[in-house]
């Protein structure tokens, strides 16, 4: 992670190295585009001259073309021009030396007037016809137009130690704009320490070095010699296609940037040895290491102590685990942290204590269901008795030819069987018709000239199996409650039917009924939504069959005031309580 880290960081720091490079570079070509521009606008002034003075300064430039001797109104004039260049600095606002060296003002045959800027000590000494000279020749041939000559050595002008200097120089034909005429020629010469100046504004490390081309790939400047790497290098600038490249330069490494002039055409090469570029990224990748191992270290250190602090507890837990897996509830841990440890210790504890409760509770549990069943044992004995009294009365009833006693004593007993038998928590819908079917004939001994009792069910849901004793206090709510002050004609219907994926049971009575807000208020009673009502039958019904087959399924009530009641049953086809 440290490595990416670093990798990641050395990437953009190098980006941003080399932005702002180019962009000092840019900057130092601008300021050579602003000063070559100043270097020309000062050769204009002859021209301007022309156009002030009149005929006059045209004649003696055409006699000293003629005659090769420098008249004093001549002289007058050019002096003139020499000091307006001189006052002619656009550096002045920024505050920056005038870098310039000298001035001159060629006849067409190479003799001239001057004047030097640099001090005087320094003299100036003919040397050959510069009217013979390449540059000369390009001003004649540009016609007006300003042609720079670029870095050249200029023994002219040589100070007390006889030593001459280089000079950048830019020129210009005086052209009379009228006549259409070539008068001669204006040259400004400026020191090469602008370039030098320029350089070092732009250094920030002594293994840096500079090259100042022009378009022509003359060298305006340079820092170091370079000659066997020159022409190789401005080769490499024309084809890049970035404004930077790697290279080998007397034997070192080094980071070539460069930017080039569409104005002037100049070029900007700027080398550095890359073990200086990277000089910073070096420093801080052994540091980025030596970081990464101190942290590497310490984070073993502190990985061992934690483990061990974390482990010794967790070894106690598995020992205590292992004595609670072998029956000892008893085992406790101490541990007074707070962490994910303590919790687990804590937790471990209680349930320890809970685990330990729960068996104790098992175990009186099953003390209490061996006393529960032997209790059973013993109340059989009571139902048996009834069954024996109920038979001696059928038998008996039979004897004495009461017919009607017998039968009810025999219907009553398989009530009393199906009702308190415990064999089968679970029988199908036609046991609990057959069921349904002895209520109802004991309630028709006392009540066949108020109701009659129409039972239809479809076979096909015959010997599904049900939860006993659901349709009994239904038909017995309706005898009690639906067909209450009713003296005859009294029906009640039960229907039994597949209803999509369930099985549904009506119970339908023509009763007094009740209205809807009554209707809505028993609903919700069997519901558990209100106590508004005291019957329990309904509810407890409704109750037993949501346990057994959820929330979805059970009663629901519609009535009608003065039509009647039907009471809805619900259950899932096919049942899955025997499951």
């Amino acid at each position: 992670m440290f490595y990416a880290n670093f990798l990641y960081f050395s990437k953009d720091k190098t980006k941003t190295a080399l932005d702002i490079l180019q962009q000092t570079n840019a900057k130092a070509i601008k300021d050579i585009d602003f000063f070559i521009t100043e270097m020309e606008n000062r050769t204009i002034l002859p021209d301007m001259l022309l156009s002030e003075t009149g005929t006059e300064f045209e004649e003696e430039l055409e006699y000293f073309n003629q005659t090769n001797v420098l008249t004093p109104g001549l002289h007058r004039t050019a002096l003139r021009a020499f000091d307006q260049i001189r006052g002619y600095n656009l550096y002045s606002y920024k505050k920056q030396p005038d870098y310039l060296h000298s001035a001159f003002i060629y006849n067409l045959n190479g003799f001239c007037d001057y004047k030097l800027y640099i001090g005087n000590s320094f003299s100036y000494t003919p040397l050959g016809n510069k009217s013979e000279e390449g540059w000369f020749q390009k001003c004649l041939d540009a016609f007006g137009e300003p042609v720079i000559i670029g870095t050249r050595a200029f023994p002219e002008v040589t100070g007390p130690d006889g030593k001459w200097g280089n000079v950048f120089s830019v020129a210009r034909g005086i052209v009379n704009v009228n006549g259409g005429k070539l008068l001669g020629v204006f040259l400004v010469n400026a020191n090469t320490d602008y370039f030098r100046d320029i350089c070092s504004s732009i250094q920030f490390s002594k293994n840096q070095s500079f090259l100042i081309v022009d378009s022509e790939g003359g060298v305006l400047y340079s820092t170091s010699e370079f000659p066997n790497y020159r022409n190789e290098l401005l080769s490499l600038v024309k084809t890049s296609t970035s404004n930077w490249f790697y290279k080998e330069i007397n034997d070192v490494n080094s980071l070539v940037s460069f930017d080039s002039s569409k104005f002037s055409g100049i070029t900007l090469i700027n080398m550095i040895a890359l073990d200086e570029f990277n000089k910073d990224l070096n420093t801080m990748k052994k540091t980025t290491f030596l970081v990464a191992i101190i942290i590497i270290v310490i984070s073993f250190i502190f990985v061992f102590l934690f483990s061990r602090h974390m482990v010794k507890p967790l070894k106690r837990l598995v020992v205590l685990m292992k004595l609670f897996e072998k029956g000892d509830f008893d085992v406790r841990i101490n541990i007074a942290t707070y962490d994910e440890v303590g919790i687990l210790a804590r937790t471990f504890n209680n349930m320890s204590k809970r685990i330990k409760k729960l068996v104790q509770e098992v175990y009186i549990d099953k003390i209490k269901q061996k006393e529960l069943e032997l209790q059973m044992l013993q109340n059989q004995i009571n139902p048996h008795f009834l069954y024996n009294t109920l038979d001696s009365i059928h038998m008996m009833a039979e004897l004495n030819n009461d017919m009607e006693t017998s039968k009810m004593a025999r219907v009553l007993g398989r009530i009393l069987r199906y009702s308190i038998s415990n064999s089968n928590a679970y029988v199908t819908v036609r046991e609990e018709l057959n069921h349904l079917q002895d209520y109802i004939a004991l309630h028709q001994v006392r009540f066949a000239h108020i109701f009659s009792i129409k039972v239809n069910c479809d076979p096909d849901i015959l010997d599904v199996p049900i939860i006993k004793l659901f349709l009994q206090p239904i038909v017995e709510n309706a005898i009690n409650h639906g067909l209450k002050g009713r003296s005859s004609n009294g029906i009640i219907e039960i229907f039994g039917y597949r209803d999509g994926i369930n099985i549904a049971f009506e119970i339908n009575d023509n009763g007094i009924g009740m209205n809807e807000e009554q209707t809505s208020r028993l609903n919700g009673y069997i519901n558990g939504l209100n106590n508004d009502f005291s019957s329990i039958g309904l509810k407890n019904v409704n109750k037993r069959i949501k346990l057994h087959y959820g929330d979805k399924y059970g009663i629901e009530i519609f009535s009608t005031p003065g039509m009647g009641t039907k009471v809805k049953v619900t259950i899932p086809y096919p049942s899955p309580c025997l499951s």
